[in-house]
C-alpha cells in the first residue's frame, strides 16, 4: 500500500462546518496546488516536506493522539490539508480502510481537482469553492462536481470582500436557481485577518447575506478559542 506524506496528526474538536464542535482525529496531508491570499495553512504546502506514513502507521498515531485507544472506535476524523486529492492514490487506499476500524471520515478539498472515483467511501465531503479574493481561479466545470454532491457532503465560501458575496449568489443561483433548499449543505464563512482576529462588523453583513439566501454560515470557531495555534 502506497505511503501518504502527511503533516500532522492531532485531536480537537471540529472548529467549522457541519460537525462543528464534534471531538475529530485530524489527520493533515502535506502538499497543495493553490496558494490562497488568505491560506492559514501555509506550513502545509511544500509537497517536499511532510512524512511518509503508511496507514498503519497512520492508525497508530490516531490511536496515540487520542491519549486511549478505547476512544478511536465511533470517533470522526477529518482528512484536510494542503490538499488531501493531491495524494488521491494513496488517500483512497486509506479512506476505503477506514470503516472497518469504526471511524466515522470527512475530507476536506479546496474543490480544485476533480472528485475522485471513490468518493462514497468518504461520510461527508467538504468542498471549498474559491471566491475571488482567493486569488485563484477554479475550472468552473469541477467546480460544478462539488456542487452536485450527496446531501451529507458540504460546500463552503469562504469570503472576505462584497465581491466574493456576489461570487457566492451568482454560483448558487446558476446551479440551484430559485430553490432555497441545497443538496450539498452550503456554508458561507467570513475570512479572520492576520493573527486570527475576528471581524464583527463583517460577519455581522455576512450574517444578514445568509439569511436572505438561506444558507448557513460558518466561523472557524477553533481561531476563536486558540488563535493560530497549531495542533489544536
Amino acid at each position: 500500500m502506497t505511503n501518504l506524506r502527511v503533516n500532522e496528526i492531532f485531536y480537537s474538536l471540529q472548529g467549522e462546518g457541519a460537525f462543528a464542535g464534534v471531538p475529530t482525529i485530524f489527520l493533515r496531508l502535506q502538499g497543495c496546488n493553490l496558494g490562497c491570499t488568505w491560506c492559514d495553512t501555509v506550513y502545509a504546502q511544500d509537497e517536499a516536506e511532510g512524512v511518509l506514513m503508511s496507514t498503519q502507521k497512520i492508525l497508530l498515531e490516531m490511536h496515540n493522539v487520542t491519549k486511549d485507544v478505547t476512544l478511536l472506535g465511533g470517533r470522526h476524523v477529518c482528512i484536510t490539508g494542503g490538499e488531501p486529492l493531491v495524494q488521491e492514490e494513496a488517500l483512497g487506499d486509506l479512506v476505503r480502510s477506514l470503516p472497518k476500524y469504526d471511524l466515522y471520515t470527512s475530507v476536506e478539498t479546496n474543490g480544485s481537482l476533480p472528485v475522485p472515483d471513490w468518493f462514497a467511501n468518504v461520510y461527508s465531503w467538504a468542498a471549498d469553492v474559491k471566491c475571488p479574493s482567493s486569488g485563484n481561479e477554479v475550472d468552473p466545470l469541477v467546480a460544478e462536481q462539488w456542487l452536485g454532491l450527496r446531501e451529507q457532503d458540504q460546500v463552503k465560501f469562504v469570503v472576505e470582500t462584497e465581491e466574493d458575496l456576489k461570487f457566492v449568489e451568482s454560483v448558487l443561483t446558476g446551479h440551484f436557481g430559485n430553490r432555497l433548499v441545497y443538496r450539498p449543505q452550503v456554508f458561507v464563512s467570513p475570512a479572520f485577518e492576520e493573527g486570527a482576529l475576528f471581524k464583527r462588523p463583517w460577519a455581522q453583513y455576512v450574517a444578514e447575506f445568509c439569511k436572505r439566501l438561506n444558507v448557513r454560515m460558518s466561523l472557524q470557531v477553533h481561531k476563536l478559542i486558540w488563535g493560530d495555534e497549531r495542533g489544536v
